[in-house]
C-alpha cells in the first residue's frame, strides 16, 4: 500500500506519511511517560534504549509493579543475591528480563517449580536455579530471560562464566 502525503495522528503526535518509502517518517517522534514508566523520544528509525534498575540485595521481580518486558537489571549489593522470577503464565508470553552481576559476589537467579529452562552443548535442563557462584569470574556476568508462558528460558549468559545449576 502506498501513503500519500498527508499528516496522521499517532499517540498524540503528528507524522507526515512518505510516499517516497510508502512508510511513515518522522523526524521526532515524542510519546510521553512518567518518571516510574519512561516515554519514548526518537528520531526515526526507533533505536532501543534500556533503562537500568540498579538493585542493592535480592529482589523480586514483578511486572504488576513497573518490571515491564525489556528491562535490565544492575544487580549489585555486598554479599549473595537472589533474583526471583514471577511464575510463567500465559500473560507474561514475551516478556524479557535481563540481569547483569555488577559485584564480585554470588548470583542466584530462582523460579519456583523448576520453571527454568537451559540448553547447551550438554543438553537441555528444567531446574529452579541458576548459580553465579564461583571463586572468581563473577562480576560482569550478563543473563538474559524470555518467558514463553509456561518456562523462564535462559536466552543468553555471558560466555566464560562457570555456573551451576539445579
Amino acid at each position: 500500500m502506498v501513503l500519500s502525503r498527508r499528516f496522521l495522528i499517532f499517540a498524540g503526535a503528528v507524522i507526515a506519511a512518505s510516499t517516497a518509502y510508502g512508510s511513515i517518517t518522522t523526524d521526532k517522534l515524542i510519546i510521553k511517560g512518567n518518571s516510574a514508566r519512561p516515554g519514548i523520544e526518537t528520531n526515526a528509525p526507533i533505536p532501543i534504549r534500556h533503562f537500568l534498575e540498579q538493585l542493592n540485595g535480592s529482589y523480586t521481580v514483578n511486572p504488576l509493579k513497573g518490571d515491564y518486558s525489556g528491562k535490565v537489571f544492575l544487580v549489585g549489593g555486598t554479599s549473595a543475591r537472589q533474583i526471583n522470577l514471577p511464575q510463567p503464565s500465559p500473560k507474561l508470553a514475551g516478556y524479557r528480563y535481563t540481569f547483569i552481576n555488577d559485584v564480585d559476589h554470588n548470583l542466584v537467579i530462582y523460579c519456583s517449580n523448576s520453571k527454568l529452562y537451559f540448553a547447551d552443548s550438554a543438553g537441555s535442563w528444567i531446574g529452579s536455579y541458576l548459580r553465579i557462584e564461583t571463586l572468581d569470574k563473577k562480576k560482569g556476568v550478563v543473563i538474559s530471560l524470555i518467558c514463553n508462558g509456561s518456562y523462564w528460558y535462559l536466552e543468553s549468559i555471558s560466555p566464560n562464566f562457570p555456573f551451576t545449576r539445579s
